[in-house]
């Protein structure tokens, strides 16, 4: 047996380490994650476009400004009087309304279908996290293709929100991802880098998703655009299912359930089950492990709060950048969403390594933390298209928080609860972010007739908030070689 093969916990399977860390695997789930991150650019830029090209349509103007709502909007911004930019203000208000009920019906149903797959996912296996929400985008892009096509009610995308939510959507997936690295990384310190690459691969892949976006809504239009997520949705699930091996086979399932041995009779299934709810806030409330418990609370807390703006920001800068006095077209905002993602997840990634180096992880996530504030703030003021592209370089290391906080959890809790722990943290976000979408879009949608981007400002305070949070937890951050290879139920001593 190897040294390292010596040095690792319990519950972790070297075999299935080196099965699954070769080249054509490595190769197979980068494409595979590529294609979840494509399809979810695609479907969502093409059917926000495609809301706030209707609601344009739809709304009584004395302006002509869109002639077909099948194509992408207008690359000019259109000489408009001034009750025609009071009827332009109220299409971007009801786009943000409209986008809130849909976020807000896939989360309820992501919240319970995420938490149970990821649950099952520590007894029966991780493939089912990625092939679900395979299935629930490709319901959702042909419901959004059929809306687009027949021109239906906008009330019908209701159906394939419903149906992602209920197959788990990008949540699941995202799961998915953090369990299986974990599954087939070493405990230590190379967690936290290989949860830096798995962000750099997601913005990589939307950086790819955002420039193709552009142009193939311009170019195609909303209705091909939405077939064309569908297509990926349908390769991506043929290659999860044939091409990545399973990284927790049942028999290594069936030895720990949380440390329970697995039984075939209903009484001690029902047990199992329990024992899984609890294990899912066990973290939190353990007395016997009081110093990481204090370590999980931070990084949950610290996440909640990084997700609050996250999921609105992106439907609300789209908004921001359609309307009055920048009128950007679809290729402009595939430029600015390309190099956003290259900036904040291939650049942030690029430096974690070095700064590794010199500072502990909690100093990193401080330091992130102060960038996402300036960027925040910068996007709410924006005055010119430049100041936008200035705020994103501002704003580079600002999503290097989420695998500091997320590496640090995962270091602290069982290879055999990352299912569970992955499951919370979830959960968490996805209650945060059904909040914070209704909280977000609302203040949107009330003074957007006055400061546009006040809603920005908000979250640069929230993002404030977290900061606090990431100084405590930078307190317990110890240098990684000393807690590398400790017992998982050592104590994490403060410094």
């Amino acid at each position: 047996m190897s040294e390292t093969a010596l040095l690792l916990p319990p519950g972790v399977n070297t075999q299935t380490m080196k099965n699954f860390r070769t080249p054509l695997r490595y190769v197979v789930i980068v494409v595979i994650i590529f294609m979840q991150n494509n399809t979810d650019v695609l479907g969502s830029s093409a059917f926000s476009q495609y809301i706030y090209s209707w609601l344009r349509k739809t709304i009584p103007s004395n302006t002509s400004l869109v002639t077909n709502v099948n194509s992408s909007v207008s690359d000019d911004c259109p000489n408009i009087s001034n009750d025609t930019k009071g009827n332009e203000a109220e299409a971007q208000s009801q786009a943000a309304k409209w986008n809130l009920y849909f976020d807000l019906t896939q989360n309820l149903l992501t919240l319970f279908s995420m938490i149970t797959f990821a649950m099952l996912s520590d007894n029966l296996g991780r493939k089912i996290l990625l092939l679900l929400p395979f299935v629930g985008n490709i319901l959702l892009t042909l419901v959004q293709a059929t809306i687009i096509y027949f021109e239906l009610s906008l009330a019908f995308e209701f159906i394939g929100q419903a149906l992602s939510g209920i197959l788990g959507s990008l949540d699941t997936f995202a799961v998915a991802c953090n369990v299986i690295v974990a599954d087939v990384t070493p405990p230590g310190k190379q967690v936290i880098i290989a949860y830096a690459v798995l962000e750099a691969l997601n913005g990589i892949s939307r950086v790819i998703g955002s420039f193709a976006t552009g142009y193939c809504i311009k170019y195609t239009g909303f209705f091909y655009s939405t077939l064309g997520a569908t297509a990926l949705s349908v390769c991506g699930f043929l290659l999860a299912l044939f091409g990545i091996p399973e990284t927790r086979p049942k028999r290594d399932a069936e030895r720990t359930v949380s440390g329970i041995s697995e039984a075939t009779s209903d009484t001690k299934s029902k047990n199992s089950v329990l024992h899984c709810l609890r294990s899912l806030v066990e973290f939190y409330i353990d007395k016997n492990k009081y110093p990481r418990k204090i370590i999980f609370w931070l990084c949950l807390i610290i996440c909640i709060l990084l997700m609050m703006p996250t999921q609105s920001r992106w439907d609300l800068t789209t908004l921001l950048q359609l309307g009055f006095p920048f009128c950007w077209s679809p290729t402009t905002m595939g430029y600015y969403n390309a190099a956003q993602q290259l900036l904040s997840s291939f650049l942030g990634f690029l430096l974690l390594k070095p700064l590794q180096n010199c500072l502990s992880s909690g100093v990193i996530g401080v330091c992130s933390l102060i960038s996402a504030i300036v960027c925040y703030v910068m996007t709410g003021l924006a005055w010119t298209d430049a100041v936008f592209f200035i705020a994103i370089v501002a704003g580079a290391p600002m999503y290097l928080c989420f695998p500091i906080a997320r590496g640090i959890a995962s270091k602290a809790a069982g290879p055999e609860k990352q299912g569970a722990l992955f499951a919370g943290i979830t959960a968490a976000e996805i209650i945060t972010r059904m909040a914070a979408t209704a909280v977000f879009n609302t203040i949107y949608s009330m003074t957007v007739s006055w400061v546009r981007g006040f809603a920005f400002i908000v979250m640069a305070f929230v993002n404030f908030i977290a900061l606090f949070f990431m100084v405590w937890l930078a307190r317990y951050d110890t240098p990684e070689d000393k807690h590398e290879n400790t017992d998982i139920d050592a104590p994490l001593n403060a410094t």
